[in-house]
């Protein structure tokens, strides 16, 4: 997976895109990146980290001015100079992440990246070295100082693996560990930061809570922890039950449909059922900028309903729902699977369903036709779309999933609310469905 980048001198989004494209090109033709990490230098045993940090004490935004601080988010990249309008680069909440940090002190060039897994480091790591040659107006005679920060002990060893790997690539950019803190045995409750001043080499913890102006928002620009908030308290946000596009009123509440037999999908998560099962009901909730589909065998009785947030968990697993239903299905399929789609913002989830449109032709052996829609919603709406499927009788549902008192609490199931809003941006990152009810 690709880092999404966002590279500084700032740069508004379009154009970003085209420098790390412009960027990227250029690395492809100068071999910086054309071959695979492990192919070129033997894997060195792991760093010992020292677990220590040149400042130890936090130094908040308001102390270094917030407006000058550029934030990498998690698998983001940021590069600044000494002579920016945000000389300071910043990471936080690295957890199970690990973060790099680096300061070229011949032209004074500071970079933060946090990598997620290793195959951001093998992919996208020479984009680093693209943005430091390019803003380089000196040859670089001492090695870039570098500073890691984060991973957790037994899970996330091979993301340091691959970056020790990485910093010795490039005989022109030499690079050496200063200081690092990795690789703990426990996450900090928000855990690791790291900030670098470009102007001085100074290194510290960042608090990016008192940073209220400036420090970017993951909430409005990836809309995950407004879809992880309403999943995890549906009753902060009005549920009523829409109108189907047939025109017909969707059954109000689990009180009607039974909420012990009702097997529910989370985010990225599907779950399949059959009419003999004990949970003979399957529904998601809480869609946003993320699609729901739910499909009905009337010739099996077989339901299922996945919860989509991007259309690379379409392109990865959607084989699983296929799967799924011939495991089932005891009699050939003859009719089509009876498809509905729920959610969605308008301007932001179209790749998402043309994807599902693309997902749902490719087995001429499971025929499906879309038999209901409800998708592509304004964003004022603010009303996340709910799906429910009985595969007794294939009844379609908006369940009111706050009226069920049975239902799955995200917020047990992930160690409390830090589990869970890490959980829902795991699942940009690694985008696979995972198999949450499967009849027994």
């Amino acid at each position: 997976m690709n880092l999404c980048t966002a590279i500084i001198p700032y740069t508004q989004p379009i154009a970003a895109e085209e420098f790390v494209r412009r960027e990227m090109e250029k690395a492809r033709a100068t071999t910086v990146i054309s071959e695979q990490l492990v192919s070129r230098v033997q894997q060195p045993p792991l760093p010992k980290s020292f677990n220590r940090e040149l400042d130890a004490r936090v130094v908040s935004a308001a102390e270094l001015d917030g407006d000058k601080i550029a934030e990498a988010l998690q698998s983001e990249l940021v590069i600044t100079t000494a002579n920016n309008a945000k000389p300071i680069v910043a990471t936080y909440g690295c957890g199970s992440c690990v973060a790099v940090g680096g300061w070229d002190p011949t032209n004074k060039i500071a970079f933060v990246v946090q990598f997620a897994n290793t195959s951001e480091v093998i992919e996208s790591g020479g984009l680093i070295f693209a943005g430091i040659l390019e803003l380089a107006k000196k040859p670089i005679r001492s090695p870039i100082q570098l500073h890691l920060r984060g991973g957790l002990k037994g899970q996330s060893e091979d993301i340091v693996a691959a970056i020790t790997l990485w910093m010795r690539m490039r005989e022109d950019l030499p690079m050496k560990i200063v200081s690092d803190n990795i690789l703990t045995s426990s996450m900090d409750k928000c855990g690791q930061s790291l900030l670098i001043d470009s102007r001085s080499g100074q290194v510290s913890k960042y608090s990016p809570m008192e940073d209220a102006k400036c420090r970017r928002d993951l909430v409005s620009e990836c809309g995950i922890v407004r879809e992880t908030m309403k999943r995890t308290f549906p009753s902060a946000v009005p549920c009523g039950p829409p109108t189907s596009p047939c025109g017909s009123r969707f059954e109000p509440h689990a009180a009607k449909l039974g909420g012990d037999k009702i097997a529910e999908a989370l985010q990225s998560e599907l779950v399949i059922t059959t009419a003999e099962d004990a949970k003979p009901i399957v529904g998601t909730y809480g869609c946003f900028a993320g699609v729901a589909v739910g499909g009905w065998d009337p010739t099996n009785k077989i339901a299922f309903v996945a919860h989509f947030i991007n259309p690379s968990e379409v392109k990865r697993s959607g084989g699983l729902i296929f799967g799924g239903i011939l495991e089932l299905a005891k009699k050939p399929i003859r009719s089509p699977i009876q498809l509905h789609l729920r959610g969605g913002y308008q301007g932001e989830s179209e790749d998402i369903v043309e994807a599902i449109k693309l997902w749902m032709r490719r087995r001429e052996k499971l025929p499906m036709e879309i038999a209901s829609e409800d998708i592509l919603t304004s964003h004022a709406a603010m009303r996340g779309k709910n799906l429910f499927i009985d595969s007794r009788s294939g009844q379609v549902s908006s369940e009111m999933a706050n009226t069920n008192h049975r239902r799955r609490d995200v917020l047990s199931e992930c160690g409390g609310l830090m589990g869970a809003m890490s959980k829902a941006m795991e699942s940009g990152l690694n985008p696979n469905l995972t198999l949450a009810y499967f009849p027994t």
